[in-house]
């Protein structure tokens, strides 16, 4: 037991001033002492020692209060049945506010010690460098695509719908030679790692809670002298770290799925401008080799007509 909280029936039993069958009353009642939070397998254990008109309440509880009296007796009153009971008793609600707060301060100050202790400034630093890192490289790839293309893909992101599709010639020529078009939207496939290119709320995000992270560690102090709200914020900057890592971590590899040759051909059916598609293929695939471009996009458009029969298409951008 500390001085906020018991947490074992045999420690009150233990206790020279505790008396199992004193009854608490208003008028008897001296203060709390302090919370009582016993396991599930000591609920049945106790029994409420509050006077209700003939009787003691005696019903079980894990959750509750040892109480002092003014005839200097202790005893257990069950939480719910004190917070009922003394509902109107100005002494014991301040007593109870205040014991509350100092054990979720004491909660806290214990918790925030821990998270301390568990963070290493060198591998926070290296989180940090590869938080860059993976920016860079994203928003280099944001600022290189097309305007088209570009815009297709941040609605795919916002929306999270990434199918891409084209406009089929499913034509038919009569006796009479005569051609008639029949132009049909089919389902070509659909984009990977288009998380990425929701950037300020995705990317961005990792970097807010880093600079967060960062800022706050040089002034957090782990003591009880510290409001209980200002624990709290601590506390929850602290717990950022496991976010950071996950959602770095799903960067990396939403980053590495989006520049996969298939998918980077797949996003050159997001523009029908011819240029703005080999721009594309220069700038992540080839890098800046025009005629081989030409060759690439030439043989990627000639596999999709393959693919229904060689009729022609045209792209639905």
């Amino acid at each position: 037991m500390n001085n906020l909280v018991v947490t074992n029936y045999q420690e009150i039993l233990e206790r020279e001033r505790f008396e199992l069958s004193h009854k608490v009353t208003h008028e008897d009642f001296r203060s709390l002492i302090c919370l009582i939070r016993l396991p599930k397998n000591e609920e049945k254990l106790t029994k409420c020692q509050i006077q209700k008109k003939q009787n003691t309440c005696n019903h079980h509880f894990m959750n509750g209060y040892l109480v002092q009296t003014k005839s200097g007796k202790e005893a257990i009153i069950g939480g719910e049945c004190g917070d009922i009971y003394f509902n109107l008793n100005e002494t014991f609600l301040v007593q109870r506010n205040k014991l509350k707060n100092d054990v979720d301060v004491d909660v806290l100050v214990s918790s925030i010690t821990k998270q301390l202790d568990s963070i290493n400034k060198e591998s926070l630093k290296e989180l940090e460098n590869q938080i860059k890192n993976i920016g860079e490289k994203i928003r280099f790839l944001i600022n290189t695509y097309p305007k088209c293309a570009k815009k297709s893909l941040q609605n795919m992101a916002r929306s999270k719908s990434t199918t891409v599709t084209i406009s089929v010639d499913y034509s038919e020529t009569d006796n009479m030679g005569r051609t008639e078009h029949h132009w049909t939207n089919e389902n070509i496939g659909n984009i990977k790692g288009t998380f990425i290119w929701n950037y300020q709320d995705n990317i961005g995000h990792i970097f807010s809670l880093m600079k967060e992270l960062t800022h706050t560690l040089p002034i957090i102090k782990a003591d009880n002298k510290q409001n209980l709200k200002q624990l709290k914020k601590w506390s929850k900057i602290l717990s950022y770290t496991n976010e950071i890592e996950k959602s770095l971590e799903r960067a990396k590899s939403e980053y590495i799925n989006f520049t996969d040759q298939k998918n980077i051909l797949m996003t050159t059916l997001l523009t029908k401008n011819r240029d703005e598609r080999l721009k594309i293929i220069e700038h992540h695939l080839i890098k800046k080799n025009a005629s081989n471009a030409h060759t690439i996009l030439s043989d990627f458009d000639k596999a999709i007509s393959k693919e229904f029969q060689n009729r022609n298409f045209k792209l639905a951008a």
